[in-house]
């Protein structure tokens, strides 16, 4: 190593970009903040960054190859996150077999929640693991491509790998703040790496041209690159505001807020979340609790635009039933729903005792919502009386058919929607008349010909209905989704109710009812006249309690049998349930709902994109692929402008067209392997190059002619340039009698040819 560049290797100039560089990292990594609800990954994924940087940089130091190091690093990785992860099943920082096996097991848990995995999720640690060995991988890629390579875009590729996976699978919040910083950081770092790298550290007052030149250059490469990375990624991730519900408050001075529908999470409840105890429920009867109705469909999404005012004791409903309803209260406390509903049993007229909150309600879809100054109702315990309809066959049978002027809205599809399902829906109530033996018609049709499982694409689009509708496979967001579409294309007002079954009572208590998120459900409504709004469910392995009479499907809420629950008549051997709104309590005892058990998540493990994983790792992967891609076309162009760069200072054209030649000939000769080393003269390189090529007479005179031209105090005359182009005509012949395509189009994109010294 020579004294200059062991001065270059402690220089100040040097240290900015290291530092840089590890600033670049550290603004990628707060995108994570977008991945996980929780902030326990910092520690262990910024300590990973940080010491991956201090490996690379003191191994850069030593005197050995790169191919040396690597390995090095590498195993250093291993047990930098063994003892990061794993501390107490090492010796001595190194892993064990209880290390990996630990290992093995959180990243199968990993694997297994991914697909229903929505961001924000739980930092399960084995997201954690794989999210730091990333890391560590990228930050030894970025540092070799930086200064061993030396090429800006090299170095920043994984850094843009990284925040195109965070895009794509992502949330929003903080969307543009954190991908402006992290390109911020970027440009500084391709700034200092032209300066004080790539240019040996000119100085600013001693090369002011050539200084501002490399900035130029600099700040151009991560231009491009962050081109390159909006417009590989934003059109391939959907639409967000396609999940989303606006919520608008009736408050003064509120403007409102946008929620997740929650039928496009209700998937992840059912699947990912269904042993954690959402709410529990004291009632002395057992109902559905629903949390709100969607109202619009455009094809793509179910949702509703509801006007929300305060809520304080009797509820206003806008449609009311004419048929027999009885008074059912209950008492709910709201432990991990991480919503901002109140989930109530239909139809609430009254609510009382509230704590932790203040209350909204809507009307038209008797919905209750915690104010906008909440994230969400966990934690909060309330009394709600609703009027619970009971429907007969014989009563619905005889209901009118006219669909009321104000509720015309619930009839509307979009104009593309599919004639598949329109066509279907006619076949199925050709021989029923009327809107309710239609709508029970659509019931059992879907009862009796389809089956139930989650294992299938999430969704309720018009595309994914004809899917349903095909392989006949689907759990509730389709069965409730469908439904409602083909009955609207019948012209009978619906809409799609989304909430829980009855959940488990507690042994213990047969009137404390434990609800989970397993107990997630979607039904349709339909509207008769009369009647009001009317629940159906067309769902097999599900049944609403009270409604067997009307819809013929027996209470159930898993597709195995009955719903767990108390006897019938539990009402004739319990004492009255005590009426919440006779006094300031709403029980004798204190505490109703007794101790509760803890969850297994953490708040916000339900909060949702509202997009569907697949598509956002499709999105993800598509992105990093056209990084890659992009970052690979572009060394064959990046290399050759470097090494043209090297002698832009020289005034005369037969000096530069020799010295261009001879830059040619080292790109011919790469898919031999031959690169001249950064100290090697042209003879020396010539005679190494000799016993690979042949042309041995043609290389030493061109080494000859070459050396003339550059240190040659007259540039080389025409017949010397003649003679070099000959030269180079019969160099290139002969090694491509030795090479194939394959090893020319290998050599042409390796980046390893970035670092070649002409």
């Amino acid at each position: 190593m020579t004294a200059r560049s062991r001065n270059h290797i402690g220089s100040p100039g040097l240290l900015l970009t290291e530092l840089l560089l590890l600033a670049t990292t550290a603004s990628v990594l707060l995108g994570f903040t977008r991945l996980f609800a929780d902030d326990s990954w910092r520690r262990p994924i910024f300590l990973a960054a940080l010491i991956a940087h201090g490996t690379a940089l003191v191994l850069r130091r030593l005197p050995v190859s790169a191919a040396a190091t690597v390995p090095v690093h590498l195993g250093i990785g291993i047990v930098t996150l063994s003892s990061l992860f794993y501390r107490s099943t090492t010796n001595f920082g190194f892993p064990t077999r209880t290390t990996l096996d630990l290992a093995r097991s959180e990243l199968d848990v990993a694997f297994t929640e991914f697909p229903d995995a929505v961001a924000p999720t739980a930092a399960l640690t084995g997201f954690v693991l794989l999210a730091s060995a990333a890391i560590w991988v990228i930050v030894l890629i970025a540092d070799t491509a930086a200064f061993r390579v030396k090429s800006i875009v090299q170095a920043l590729l994984p850094m843009v790998a990284a925040l195109v996976f965070i895009a794509a699978l992502g949330d929003d919040s903080q969307r543009y703040e954190l991908t402006a910083l992290a390109m911020a950081a970027g440009l500084a770092f391709a700034i200092a790496h032209r300066v004080f790298v790539q240019l040996d550290g000119i100085t600013w007052l001693g090369s002011t041209l050539e200084a501002r030149t490399a900035v130029g250059r600099g700040a151009a490469a991560v231009a491009f690159v962050a081109a390159v990375f909006a417009l590989s990624t934003v059109p391939l991730v959907p639409d967000a505001e396609q999940s989303l519900v606006d919520l608008d408050s009736g408050s003064v001075g509120d403007p409102g807020r946008v929620v997740i529908s929650p039928l496009v999470d209700i998937r992840q409840r059912i699947v990912q979340q269904q042993d954690v105890e959402v709410f529990q429920v004291r009632s002395q009867e057992r109902t559905y609790y629903r949390l709100t109705s969607l109202d619009a469909f455009d094809g793509t999404v179910w949702r509703s635009r509801a006007d929300y005012s305060g809520a304080d004791g009797e509820l206003d409903a806008t449609t009311v039933s004419n048929y027999r309803a009885d008074t059912v209260a209950q008492h709910f406390r709201i432990e991990a729903l991480a919503a901002v509903w109140l989930p109530a049993a239909y139809q609430p007229v009254r609510i009382a005792n509230v704590s932790g909150a203040d209350v909204s309600w809507e009307a038209d879809s008797s919905t209750l919502i915690v104010d906008a100054d909440y994230q969400d109702s966990d934690g909060i315990e309330y009394t709600i009386e609703s009027a619970v309809p009971r429907f007969t066959s014989g009563l619905l049978t005889t209901v009118g058919t006219t669909v009321p002027v104000d509720l015309a809205r619930f009839t509307e599809l979009p104009d593309d929607f599919s004639p598949t399902a329109t066509e279907l829906a006619q076949q199925i109530v050709a021989r029923h008349e009327g809107p309710y033996a239609q709508a029970l018609a659509l019931q059992n049709w879907f009862r009796a010909e389809f089956t139930y499982s989650t294992d299938v694409t999430a969704g309720h689009s018009s595309d994914r209905i004809e899917d349903f509708l095909t392989s006949r496979i689907g759990y509730c967001e389709q069965f409730a989704g469908s439904f409602a579409a083909m009955a609207r294309s019948l012209g009978i007002p619906a809409r799609v109710a989304v909430g829980f079954t009855p959940g488990d009572f507690d042994p213990a208590d047969p009137t404390l009812y434990r609800v989970r998120g397993e107990h997630a459900h979607a039904w349709p409504e339909i509207y008769l006249d009369g009647a009001g709004w009317v629940a159906f469910e067309p769902t097999p392995g599900r049944g609403a309690p009270g409604a067997e009479e009307y819809t013929g499907v027996p209470e159930q809420q898993d597709e195995t049998g009955p719903s767990e629950a108390a006897d019938p008549n539990l009402s004739d051997v319990l004492p009255p349930f005590p009426d919440p709104f006779a006094g300031d309590q709403a029980f004798a005892d204190p505490d109703p709902l007794g101790a509760l058990a803890e969850t297994a998540t953490g708040r916000g493990a339900f909060e949702t994109t509202g997009l569907d994983v697949p598509w956002r790792l499709i999105a993800a992967l598509t992105g990093v692929i056209a990084v890659v891609l992009v970052g690979f076309a572009l060394v064959p162009v990046i290399g050759r402008r470097r090494r043209r760069a090297r002698f832009d200072h020289l005034d005369d054209p037969r000096r530069r067209h020799a010295l261009l030649a001879w830059n040619h000939v080292a790109d011919v000769l790469a898919p031999l392997g031959l690169t001249p080393a950064p100290n090697e003269t042209a003879g020396e390189f010539a005679a190494r190059a000799t016993g690979r090529v042949g042309a041995r007479q043609e290389l030493e005179r061109l080494a000859t002619l070459i050396t003339g031209a550059r240190f040659a105090a007259d540039p080389p005359d025409e017949t010397t340039i003649d003679e070099i182009a000959t030269a180079v005509a019969i160099i290139e012949r002969a090694v491509r009698s030795r090479t194939t395509r394959w090893q020319r189009i290998r050599a042409e994109y390796d980046p390893r040819r970035l670092a070649a010294q002409i």
